[in-house]
C-alpha cells in the first residue's frame, strides 16, 4: 500500500486576527466589556506592555477567546491572514484536510501567542492535524543571531525529520512582521524546505519564493570547527592566517564575532554547521 504524501506547513504568525476582528465589529459588546483592558488596542501593543501578560493568560471557556475562535470559524480567510493563505495553498494543491500538517510558530507575545492558539484551534476543529503552537524567543531586528538561530532549533528537526519521512514542508510566511517572516524565509532556505509561499495583498493569491540553497561554504565550516565554540583572539588570528583568512573577513560575513578577547562563532553558524553533520 502506497502511503499518503503528507504536506507539512509552518507557520509564522502575526497580529491580523486581533485587527479584522475589530474592525469586522464583530462581538461588539465585548469590545465594551474590555474596553479597560483595550482589546480595541491589542493588535497594535508593543512586546513590553503589561497588558501583554493578561492576553496570554486567556484560554478556552473565556468569552473574548470563544469569540475570537469563532470569529476565525465563520470566516477564517477574511479573518485571518495566516490562514488565507493557507486555505489558498490548499486551493492550488486540491488537498484534503487530512492531508496536510501544520508547526505554528509563535513571537514571545502574548498577542501573538494568542492568535497562535487560536489558529491552532481552528484548524484542530476543521480537521488539521495541528501540532501545539511553538513559542519562539529573540525575533527582532536588535538579536537577529539569536532570532535566527532559536528558529533554525525550533524548525531544524521538524523540517529534517518530515523529509526523511517523504513529506513535502512548505514555510507560510504571510504573517508577523518583517524579521519574523524573513527569519522563516532563511530558515527554509538553510534547512531545505521545499517551498515558501505567502499571501500577497494586492495580486489577492498566493505567491511562491523560489528556495535559493543556502549554506556555509566548506572552506569555512572546516576553519570555524576548529575555531569550536571560542577561542582566544590571538589564537584564532594564527588560526586563520594559517587557513588565508583574516579575522575582518569572517566577521564582515557575520560568521564570527569578537568579544573580550575572545573569537566567538555565531550561534545561527553553529546550528547550521550541527545540522549539515547529522
Amino acid at each position: 500500500m502506497v502511503k499518503p504524501l503528507i504536506y507539512v506547513n509552518l507557520f509564522t504568525v502575526g497580529t491580523s486576527i486581533l485587527s479584522n476582528f475589530v474592525r469586522s465589529g464583530f462581538r461588539r459588546d465585548l469590545l465594551e466589556k474590555y474596553a479597560d483592558r483595550r482589546v480595541g488596542d491589542w493588535y497594535r501593543l508593543p512586546p513590553q506592555d503589561e497588558e501583554q501578560r493578561f492576553i496570554e493568560s486567556l484560554r478556552r471557556g473565556v468569552d473574548v477567546y470563544d469569540a475570537l475562535v469563532d470569529y476565525v470559524d465563520k470566516d477564517p480567510r477574511a479573518a485571518s491572514a495566516e490562514l488565507n493563505a493557507f486555505y489558498g495553498f490548499m486551493g492550488r494543491w486540491c488537498l484534503p484536510y487530512d492531508a496536510v500538517e501544520v508547526y505554528i510558530y509563535s513571537t514571545d507575545t502574548g498577542t501573538c501567542w494568542l492568535c497562535s492558539r487560536v489558529i491552532h484551534d481552528h484548524l484542530r476543529r476543521m480537521g488539521v492535524k495541528a501540532q501545539e503552537p511553538i513559542r519562539v524567543k529573540g525575533w527582532g531586528l536588535e538579536d537577529f543571531e539569536r532570532g535566527l538561530a532559536n528558529l533554525l532549533d525550533k524548525m531544524a528537526g521538524i523540517i529534517s525529520s518530515k523529509k526523511r519521512q517523504g513529506c513535502r514542508v512548505f514555510v507560510n510566511a504571510t504573517g508577523g512582521f518583517k524579521p519574523e517572516s524573513t527569519f522563516a524565509v532563511l530558515a527554509a532556505s538553510l534547512l531545505g524546505a521545499d517551498g515558501v509561499y505567502y499571501m500577497h495583498e494586492a495580486f489577492k493569491d498566493i505567491v511562491y519564493i523560489p528556495i535559493l540553497p543556502l549554506t556555509v561554504e566548506k572552506s569555512y565550516v572546516k576553519t570555524l570547527k576548529k575555531l569550536g565554540y571560542w577561542m582566544p583572539k590571538r589564537d584564532a588570528e594564527e588560526l586563520l592566517r594559517m587557513h588565508g583568512y583574516s579575522l575582518r573577513d569572517l566577521e564582515e560575513m557575520r560568521l564570527i564575532e569578537e568579544r573580550d578577547g575572545k573569537v566567538i562563532v555565531k550561534k545561527w553558524v553553529r546550528k547550521l554547521m550541527a545540522k549539515a553533520s547529522r
